[in-house]
């Protein structure tokens, strides 16, 4: 009878200890959708050397391009197209939000590199932050996350598709603004949309 009384005591007990995998308690964490940016980590290095995810930027709208600091063309434009973005956007009031361009050139976008090319194209006193992908495999990624395809040419340099992306806050995609020098209003408008839509909820 005792042994009996003890089994039916450490049953209970163990039934008490274990949670169902669908508790309460984990369909409260928050799950990424599976269409979101951040599902796949992608990692990117920065202007001071600091390595890190593109996750970072979960819980804001982002805006996302890819180029390379020796592009003589169609680079200089994608970061006009950042600066007049950023402009238009907080004309309206925006403010919480990123502007993000990762650079495919592995091999040669260092730090110094990335500081030069924003030097050059007016972005020291923006919002528009610079980071290199840090490996082929994450700068691949990154381009088929976004469609942005390239393809690295004979002479070193890298053909590759233009556009501004805009994400939401958890990463998913809003629009695409394919047209260089395209005005910046409908996108700046989105993100106050965004902005707006998360402050109500």
């Amino acid at each position: 009878m005792r042994i009996l009384l003890l089994l039916l005591c450490i049953t209970a007990f163990g039934a008490e200890e274990t949670k169902p995998c669908c508790s309460a308690s984990n369909e409260e964490e928050s799950v990424l959708p599976t269409s979101s940016l951040y599902q796949v980590e992608v990692g990117v290095t920065d202007q001071e050397g600091k390595k890190l995810t593109l996750e970072k930027f979960y819980g804001r709208p982002v805006v996302v391009s890819m180029f390379f600091t020796s592009c003589i063309s169609i680079c200089p434009q994608i970061a006009k197209d950042m600066l007049n973005l950023e402009a238009e956007a907080k004309k309206l009031g925006a403010e919480e939000f990123d502007l993000i361009l990762v650079s495919m050139d592995v091999k040669n976008d260092n730090p110094k590199a990335l500081k030069a090319f924003a030097k050059r194209n007016h972005l020291e006193n923006s919002s528009v932050q610079l980071f290199t992908a840090q490996s082929p495999a994450d700068a691949q990624s990154l381009s088929q996350l976004l469609e942005l395809p390239y393809r690295r040419q004979k002479d070193g340099s890298y053909g590759h598709a233009s556009g501004l992306i805009l994400m939401d806050s958890e990463g998913q995609f809003v629009m695409k603004e394919a047209k260089l020098g395209a005005d910046p209003k409908e996108m700046a408008q989105a993100i106050v949309r965004l902005l707006r839509s998360k402050s109500d909820s």
